[in-house]
């Protein structure tokens, strides 16, 4: 009998290096961009897009559809933002990239250390129906109520004890600025622009993050390995429609 070759690849050293070069995404692909980078843009965009249509309504009197539309551009490039915040990729500067996250989590009714805890919890235990909580979000349910699932990351978040430091006092804060908000147009008499230029839009965007950046990257749900449990889905159209999280593929 003749001994059956061995690959390369197989000897035992061969796998450990293997394993430790994958083990880890090179560092130079995971450092924030300069100061001045298109997150920062998007990030000022939004907020532009916020303030137009706030006068849209309250001094332009531009019709509901092209508020709807403004206002759901809006949110969705805070998506973005926040997604980008939450990885200190948003701004090489913590306290600049903590502002960003913040701001893009007010404008999307997110809390902003939620946000970040939840999403790093995603990205550690991806598929996990246990541990992972975008496989709730995505799977509990069909797929054009994925938005208000987004609520079980609070949840999650207390469920779990995630928050560190100030953050359970920031969300707090924001919560409280976010009811402050809506009680204020309750008094005020402008809650009817609050649901259909600030809650419908966001509704749209739950909706649409929902599908890009939980169900179909992910689908269908069963690899746990990270360089398998996620998919691209090439196409230069759709790069730009999302932005590039399209091609969210390594977690």
């Amino acid at each position: 009998m003749t001994n059956a070759p061995v690959h390369p690849a197989d000897r035992p050293v061969d796998r450990q290096a293997l394993r430790a070069s994958v083990s880890a995404v090179p560092k130079q692909f995971l450092d924030p961009p300069a100061a001045w980078n298109p997150t920062v843009g998007l990030f000022l965009g939004g907020y532009l897009l916020a303030g137009v249509t706030i006068a849209g309504w309250f001094l332009w009197g531009w019709p509901l559809p092209l508020l709807l539309a403004t206002g759901f551009l809006a949110l969705h490039l805070e998506g973005t933002v926040i997604h980008d915040a939450c990885h200190n990729a948003a701004h090489p500067s913590r306290f600049w990239n903590a502002v960003m996250g913040h701001g893009a989590a007010m404008l999307l009714g997110f809390s902003f250390p939620v946000f970040t805890r939840v999403h790093l919890q995603h990205h550690a235990h991806v598929n996990d129906p246990k541990h992972d909580p975008d496989h709730i979000v995505s799977t509990f349910g069909p797929l054009w109520l994925i938005a208000p699932r987004f609520f079980y990351h609070e949840y999650f978040f207390f469920q779990r004890r995630l928050w560190r430091g100030h953050e359970l006092l920031e969300w707090g804060i924001a919560r409280g600025v976010f009811l402050a908000i809506v009680l204020a147009g309750v008094k005020y008499g402008f809650i009817d622009f609050v649901f259909n230029c600030w809650f419908a839009p966001a509704l749209m965007v739950g909706v649409t993050l929902g599908l890009f950046f939980d169900y179909l990257p992910h689908r269908p749900f069963q690899s746990r390995n990270r360089w398998h449990n996620a998919r691209v889905y090439p196409g230069r159209l759709m790069n730009w429609l999302i932005m590039g999280q399209n091609y969210h593929l390594i977690h």
